[in-house]
Formats: C-alpha cells, sequence, structure tokens
C-alpha cells in the first residue's frame, strides 16, 4: 500500500522509535511521512509550539525564533558552502526580520505541519492581525478538501499532508493555488 510521501514501509518501521521519542523529549511532530496507513501520535503539543524555535544547524540550515522582548519573528540562515559554514559559524549566519505581510504564511507554515493543527483564536492572538486575513484561503483549501475543520481547529487532511507544501504556499501574499486560480 501507499505510505504518504514514502512507500518504503521498511524505513518506515525503523523511524518509529525516534518518532516516539519525540513527543515524550517535549518536541512536536511535524511534516509526517506516514500520514495514511502508519499515523504515529503526536502526543499533546499545546499552542506553544506554535512560537517554537527552529534551530538551524550546519551549512544551509535554516531557522526561525520569535524575539520575546518585540514579538518579532526572525528567520536565520546558514552559509550553504560547508567550508565556509565551518569557518565562520556564527558570523555568516545572516538574519531577516519577517515582515507583517508574511505573518498568515509564518503561521500557516509553523501550525499546519503539526499534525494536530490549531485553534483558530491562536492564529489571532500569535499574530495580532484579523481573522479575516486567514479565514479565505482556509475556506478555498477545505472546499478542495485539503484541510479539515472540527469546531474551531483547523488541521491539514490526509490529501492535505501529502501536498502541504501546496497548501502552505497558498498562504503566501498575492499567492496562487496550485491550480492556478486565487486562493
Amino acid at each position: 500500500g501507499e505510505h504518504g510521501a514514502c512507500a518504503d514501509p521498511a524505513l518506515l518501521e525503523s523511524l518509529k522509535p525516534g518518532r516516539q521519542r519525540l513527543p515524550r523529549s517535549g518536541w512536536g511532530i511535524v511534516a509526517p511521512l506516514d500520514v495514511d496507513e502508519h499515523p504515529i501520535g503526536a502526543g499533546d503539543v499545546d499552542g506553544e509550539a506554535q512560537d517554537a524555535v527552529f534551530a538551524g544547524l550546519g551549512a544551509g540550515a535554516h531557522g526561525k525564533f520569535t524575539d520575546p522582548l518585540t514579538g518579532q519573528i526572525v528567520r536565520t540562515t546558514q552559509q550553504r558552502e560547508p567550508r565556509r559554514y565551518q569557518a565562520q559559524p556564527v558570523a555568516g549566519l545572516t538574519r531577516r526580520t519577517v515582515p507583517a505581510a508574511d505573518l498568515p504564511f509564518e503561521f500557516a507554515l509553523n501550525a499546519l505541519r503539526l499534525l494536530q493543527g490549531f485553534e483558530f483564536d491562536l492564529y489571532v492572538e500569535r499574530t495580532g492581525l484579523p481573522e479575516a486575513l486567514l479565514l479565505p484561503p482556509l475556506q478555498a483549501l477545505a472546499g478542495r478538501g485539503l484541510l479539515q475543520q472540527q469546531g474551531s481547529r483547523w488541521q491539514a487532511s490526509p490529501l492535505g499532508l501529502r501536498f502541504l507544501n501546496d497548501v502552505i504556499v497558498s498562504f503566501l501574499p498575492g499567492a496562487n493555488s496550485p491550480s492556478g486560480a486565487t486562493v
């Protein structure tokens, strides 16, 4: 049978121990490989995962953190070339503050990768932006079977998890859906 993005049952089995340890260590599971026939629970990851620090370690790595004093989201990027990275692992790090127009995308990037999705009120709380900016793409994606809503919780459907990059790109400012129609 099919196993999401991965068709190798042996590989899925080898990933299980690590994926089972992550929630016990306080880490949420994102971007599952086995979304259909072999779901591995994400454990209880509360809303704090939305503000998580994603460390970018190694050459070409990307990271993200929220400045606790200003609330600004900062993206980091390491140098791509391993020798340059090793020569300047800190000095070679670039930082970019995420503009407000990109906050719906940044929120979706984090929230929709979590298997349990997110509560809609969390979007307003974390971004300070009105619901009206996020609701149209959520509804459009749900209409295409890529997202599902249960009360105030939104999450990627099994189909949405398979096409998660396309789902998330739909939240970029001015983005078009994969079909070419504006979401």
